[in-house]
């Protein structure tokens, strides 16, 4: 396993108030899910001008976490409600919810590919869920140097590969998904010299959260009420 370097290529002014969960960035929309009782929502972020649309606010009794697009729709997890509510991925303010799966053990990350649904439960395990009901159909066991690799938390499927974020950490790991195995880690705790805050400052705004795949090596990412979004592309 090898630690790579990264290429911050732009920056942009994000809304503080986003608790990161999730991000994706799909049809040149960048979609967040936002976590916390009480102040769960999902939304759409226009980096031009800076501001949230087409927001949905969950009910107080759900804690948002994780979000994927497959095919026409828009998955949301649920912390520990058991609930993954369905969207139509072009969804608006005015959107209702399709329909929901059921599911055990808590909801952290999740992403998905052509097939199926990755998610992540805050252990070393990565959950392989078929795309119709929503059930497990493989568990991955993730490790680092043949360790385990635990509380994997945002998720993003990119060519046969996982790229995490871990709870705590301001790495992103980059997982094969056949094996489980890390196979390189990134180091992103230097993007808190890109901006005004000192370290102690942006520190207490929380860890690295959001993973966004744009296309070639280049994605956004973000974290936990964290000011700005970046565009990055990881070597």
């Amino acid at each position: 396993m090898s630690k790579k370097d990264y290429v911050l290529l732009d920056k942009y002014p994000f809304d503080s108030r986003i608790f990161t969960q999730g991000l994706v960035y799909h049809d040149s929309e960048l979609i967040f899910s936002s976590g916390e009782y009480g102040k769960s929502f999902l939304g759409k972020f226009d980096l031009d001008h800076g501001t949230i649309y087409d927001e949905i606010v969950l009910e107080d009794s759900f804690f948002a976490e994780g979000i994927s697009i497959f095919d026409s729709s828009l998955v949301l997890l649920t912390w520990k409600e058991g609930k993954a509510f369905v969207y139509d991925k072009d969804f608006s303010e005015s959107s209702n919810v399709k329909h929901s799966f059921d599911y055990e053990n808590e909801g952290w990350g999740l992403a998905s590919d052509k097939n199926s649904f990755y998610q992540s439960d805050g252990s070393d395990k990565i959950l392989i869920r078929n795309s119709k009901d929503f059930s497990v159909e493989k568990i991955i066991k993730v490790e680092e140097e043949g360790k385990p690799l635990y509380l994997l938390n945002e998720l993003e499927f990119v060519n046969g590969y996982i790229y995490a974020n871990v709870w705590y950490s301001n790495f992103i790991y980059k997982i094969d998904v056949s094996t489980g195995i890390v196979v390189e880690k990134y180091d992103l705790s230097s993007l808190v010299e890109s901006t005004n805050k000192n370290k102690k400052e942006y520190d207490s705004l929380g860890e690295l959260n959001g993973i966004a795949y744009i296309e070639d090596d280049m994605f956004f990412v973000t974290g936990k009420n964290w000011p700005y979004i970046y565009k990055i592309r990881l070597e």
